[in-house]
């Protein structure tokens, strides 16, 4: 991605996934303090 001129990458793991973090931690990924936010769209009618 960097020799395509991507200059940083975000992942998105939820919550207490520990294992993922672990996997990406130990592979030069750091950890972020943010809060992701969302909201549904659709109409549930």
């Amino acid at each position: 991605m960097r020799a395509k001129g991507c200059p940083k990458a975000y992942l998105l793991v939820k919550r207490g996934n520990e294992d993922v973090v672990e996997f990406y931690n130990h592979r030069g990924w750091e950890t972020m303090e943010i809060t992701i936010m969302g909201k549904t769209m659709m109409s549930t009618h």
